[in-house]
C-alpha cells in the first residue's frame, strides 16, 4: 500500500515472471502522461483492394489486404492481381482503403509498391493517397515527369502489390 501513492517505483513483472494478458477499460500512457503519450487505439484487420478506374469490369485471381492501426497511423498492405477486364485511359485508382487519410489538405502520402504488367510496362510505379481519401491513385515517373498510370498502359493481366502509412483524424 506504500508504493500506491510513489511514482515511477512499482515494476509489474520482470523478465522471468512476465504477466500473460492486461484489460483495460481505456487507454495507456507509455512514457509519459502528456496526451501524446496516451495509446487509446490499437487495431488488425483486413480490406480488399479493388479497381474503381482504369479497368472496366475487372475480374480478379487475387485480393487481399490488411492492416495495422496504432492510434491515428495506419500500416495498410495490399496485393491485387487483375486477370481480366477492359483496360481504359483512365487513371488506375485502388478503393477500400480500410480508414480515410486526415483531411489536413497536405497530407498526401505516397506508396512503396511494384507492378507486373503484360503490357511490359518498365517505368516507376507509385501509389498517392490524397487527404480525405479512402483510394489510391496510380502514378509512373518516367524521363521527362510524372503521368497518372491508367489501364491501357498495363493491359487485363497485372498484379500490384503495395504498403501505404497515413494518418487518421
Amino acid at each position: 500500500k506504500e508504493n500506491a501513492l510513489s511514482d515511477n517505483t512499482v515494476t509489474l513483472g520482470d523478465s522471468a515472471r512476465r504477466y500473460k494478458n492486461l484489460y483495460l477499460s481505456g487507454g495507456a500512457y507509455i512514457g509519459g502522461t502528456a496526451a501524446a503519450n496516451y495509446l487509446d487505439d490499437y487495431e488488425e484487420g483486413t480490406w480488399t483492394p479493388q479497381l474503381d478506374s482504369g479497368v472496366g469490369t475487372p475480374s480478379y485471381s487475387e485480393q487481399h489486404g490488411r492492416y495495422t492501426k496504432i492510434g491515428r497511423q495506419v500500416m495498410a498492405f495490399f496485393w491485387m492481381e487483375l486477370n481480366g477486364g477492359s483496360p481504359t485511359g483512365d487513371n488506375l485508382r485502388i478503393i477500400n482503403l480500410p480508414f480515410t487519410n486526415v483531411n489536413d489538405g497536405k497530407s498526401y502520402q505516397v506508396t512503396t509498391g511494384y507492378v507486373n504488367s503484360s503490357a511490359g510496362f518498365g517505368t516507376t510505379l507509385t501509389f498517392i493517397l490524397f487527404p480525405n481519401e479512402t483510394r489510391l491513385r496510380a502514378y509512373q515517373q518516367g524521363t521527362t515527369g510524372v503521368t497518372q498510370l491508367t489501364g491501357s498502359n498495363l493491359g487485363n493481366s497485372f498484379s500490384f502489390l503495395g504498403r501505404v502509412l497515413y494518418f487518421v483524424e
